[in-house]
């Protein structure tokens, strides 16, 4: 029987290339990962995105080393390369000696930030690194791009509040400030400054032949740029200004060592310094604006808290309190002056140390800032040296995120561009790389069909359950995709035959239709999403057959299913929990509910998130139905808590809940206080506790007890308004109102934004 045969590499500048799955893994997660959310679930962005990454990184680590043993290449060690292996043995290192292995395994419940990716952003960095070497960096850059075409529309779409997206615990300020499917506008400034400045060097470096496509990638650099500006951040407002100075100085520098500075050059440069100081300008001018999203005065009081956490426990400056451990540490070196900061006044533990360097130390120690360190300033000294046109580009987005990130923290989908960037830096600067801006070859066009479905769909089943008011969103996100892969694909744009493609990626349809429902079907549809993207990354490298085997085929998608079962039970199984926890909380029936809740449970036992939250639910039920007296509810309320306490121990939150749920009850106000002065010791400066647990005092008769309590509480935080009011219930308790008004005068003259109530 004769072979069949395959398809002849052409070994020109203008051939097409396929990439191989270690390859395409990092393209697809560009793309989609910017556009991932699933409302299904009670953390609906980061950890989402986190699960996704990980699962694309194992398998493109998978690949990787299953070609180094089909062809084993040997490599010179480099002192990039040891830095690397020395970050993930150390971030290893920081799990085991974490204050809770566990959580800095997985990360914590709002983040999913722990070894598990970092790993995985370290695999990434090396597969980005390997490719500039072979000459696919600008794959990386379009792809990049490319995903930014949903997150730059959704965004204006909510700016002009067409968003239909209403699901329930999630909330997007439509009109104020962009946010798109990032989630916040903090996370979405971050990711955009990014985009942008790999859009400009796409623009500059390697300009489309055709004029339509060139100015399609100029009204996406303006209306990307214009929704950086749109959300309002100062973070990224001093990012944009550090990234644009690094670009000016970089540049002149190159040109000057390259003997090519002229007069044209110091103009360029002024309109550049110029355009910086009109940007500082605006930002002084748009102050009272800017303050949305947190104070410079609440990161100053979460600053020292941090530090005063590290001189506290000398250990943690050499390995750290572990990834996404220091909400279970920080709370005894908060500030009672952090809750006048909330508009409900609590007083609520930082889950970040909002500053990339107290963030690195506090996670790993000394070493593990000095790592980083290290790595990035060996390759910022490099990029100064190197005469490729990307460098300055490079510098400046490092540069730029590294100047947001002083007064920020890091997220997911802008850490994935960042991780692709550092491998593009030290792909440029390596001995073998070319200085050619040019790559050896172009994508092929059914890859650029397949990076256009992919998010696409995925955009399609984060907006499924909002259906079907999102339908029409949805569909409406395919104009921007197709317009970006027009301008940046070559003149070929779709495949000869795409239907084997377009069958692969409508694949997804079923997921999408299954996750407008709550409970087991969105938890299929989770699953569904995970093996699909996975399927993506393995099965387009056999279409460059003209014939594919169908043996082969099937083979290939059986170990891949095989490998997202695998990845499904252990990597996405607290995602899975978190949808069933999502469908618990939107349950009516109360046996429903507790199915959910003991679903959730079992696929996330150590969640303590979940339990806590489904016991106020709980309780918010009971409360409204003013179902006092239904014992059975209250136990089952009380046993929610106490499991929830027992899932994270070091965690203040449970604790206080159980406090706070204890002292609504009608005759539990001795039980109340007992659970207050537990909760205190994990939390001695929660300033609503204490005022709660005076309270409780004064609710026992030992008013004198209580007056002296809440007196002591007032000079802490003098504009914390409810102690005002506490006080003046208790001077009403002793028959004295004209000490009750005199102290409501002072509350409102201190804090005029409390609200008495009287």
């Amino acid at each position: 029987m004769p072979r069949r045969k395959r398809r002849a590499p052409v070994a020109s500048t203008n051939a097409f290339a396929w990439p191989v799955p270690e390859e395409l893994a990092p393209l697809l997660a560009m793309t989609v990962i910017p556009a991932l959310f699933n409302i299904q679930s009670g953390a609906s962005f980061e950890p989402d995105k986190a699960a996704m990454l990980i699962s694309l990184a194992a398998a493109a680590l998978a690949a990787r080393l299953w070609r180094a043993w089909r062809q084993p290449q040997r490599r010179a060690i480099t002192l990039p390369a040891v830095l690397l292996a020395g970050l993930a043995l150390w971030a290893i290192l920081v799990t085991l000696a974490a204050i809770d292995p566990v959580t800095s395994l997985w990360g914590n419940y709002e983040r999913g930030y722990g070894l598990l990716i970092v790993l995985a952003g370290l695999a990434f960095l090396a597969i980005a690194w390997e490719m500039t070497r072979a000459g696919k960096g600008w794959w990386l850059v379009d792809a990049a791009i490319l995903g930014a075409a949903i997150p730059v529309f959704y965004g204006y779409v909510q700016m002009l509040g067409l968003d239909p997206v209403r699901g329930v615990g999630i909330s997007f300020p439509l009109g104020e400030r962009a946010a798109s499917t990032l989630g916040n506008p903090l996370y979405l400034g971050d990711y955009l400054l990014l985009t942008s400045i790999l859009l400009l060097a796409r623009r500059i470096l390697r300009p489309p032949d055709r004029p339509a496509a060139r100015h399609a990638l100029d009204l996406a650099l303006l209306l990307a740029a214009g929704l950086l500006g749109l959300t309002f951040s100062r973070s990224a407002y001093l990012g944009l200004a550090a990234s644009g100075l690094t670009l000016t100085l970089f540049w002149w520098g190159q040109r000057r060592r390259m003997g090519a500075a002229g007069r044209m050059d110091r103009w360029v440069a002024g309109g550049v310094l110029l355009a910086v100081g009109m940007g500082a300008a605006a930002m002084i001018a748009l102050w009272p604006r800017l303050q949305h999203g947190g104070t410079l005065q609440q990161r100053l009081l979460i600053w020292r808290a941090v530090i005063d956490l590290m001189q506290a426990r000398p250990r943690a400056l050499l390995t750290g309190l572990g990834f996404d451990t220091l909400p279970l540490a920080l709370a005894p070196h908060l500030s009672p002056t952090l809750a006048h900061f909330e508009p409900d006044f609590a007083f609520r533990i930082a889950d970040r140390a909002h500053s990339l360097p107290l963030e690195l130390v506090s996670t790993g120690g000394l070493p593990w800032l000095l790592g980083w360190a290290a790595l990035a300033g060996w390759l910022l000294w490099r990029l100064g040296r190197s005469a490729h046109p990307l460098a300055p580009y490079l510098a400046a987005a490092i540069v730029g995120r590294a100047a947001l990130l002083l007064v920020s923290f890091p997220t997911h989908a802008p850490d994935l561009l960042f991780w692709v960037i550092l491998g593009l830096g030290l792909g440029i600067t390596s001995k073998e790389s070319s200085p050619s801006p040019e790559p050896p070859s172009r994508l092929h066009p059914e890859t650029w069909l397949l990076l256009t479905l992919a998010p696409f769909m995925v955009f399609g089943f984060s907006l499924s359950a909002s259906w079907p008011g999102g339908l029409l969103l949805w569909l409406l996100a395919l104009a921007p995709l197709i317009a970006l892969t027009l301008a940046l694909s070559p003149s070929r744009p779709l495949a000869p035959s795409p239907l084997p493609l377009l069958a692969l990626a409508f694949l997804l349809l079923p997921a999408i239709l299954l996750n407008q429902r709550i409970g087991p079907p969105a938890m299929v549809a989770w699953a569904w999403l995970h093996a699909w993207l996975l399927l993506l990354v393995f099965l387009p490298a056999f279409m460059r057959d003209s014939r594919p085997a169908i043996s082969r085929v099937a083979l290939l998608a059986a170990i891949t299913l095989a490998m997202a079962f695998a990845l499904t039970a252990t990597v996405q199984r607290p995602r899975l929990g978190d949808i069933a926890y999502k469908a618990a909380w939107l349950s009516p029936d109360a046996n429903q509910r507790d199915l959910n809740l003991r679903r959730a449970l079992r696929l996330a036992p150590y969640d303590h998130v979940m339990a806590a939250g489904m016991a106020w639910i709980e309780a918010q039920r009971v409360a409204a139905e003013d179902a006092w007296g239904d014992e059975a509810r209250l136990r089952r309320i009380s046993k929610l808590y106490q499991e929830a306490m027992a899932a994270q121990p070091l965690a203040p939150e449970p604790a206080m809940g159980y406090a706070r749920w204890l002292a609504s009850l009608p005759n539990a106000h001795a039980q109340a206080l007992a659970a207050f002065d537990r909760a205190l010791t994990l939390s001695p400066h929660d300033i609503q506790a204490l005022n709660d647990r005076a309270m409780r005092l004064a609710a026992l008769g030992r008013t004198d007890e209580a007056l002296a309590e809440l007196q002591r509480l007032l000079p802490l935080d003098p504009l914390y308004g409810p102690t005002y009011g506490h006080l003046a219930q208790v001077y009403r308790q002793l028959g004295d109102e004209e000490a009750a008004r005199a102290i409501l005068e002072q509350g409102r003259a201190a804090a005029p934004w409390w609200d008495p109530g009287e």
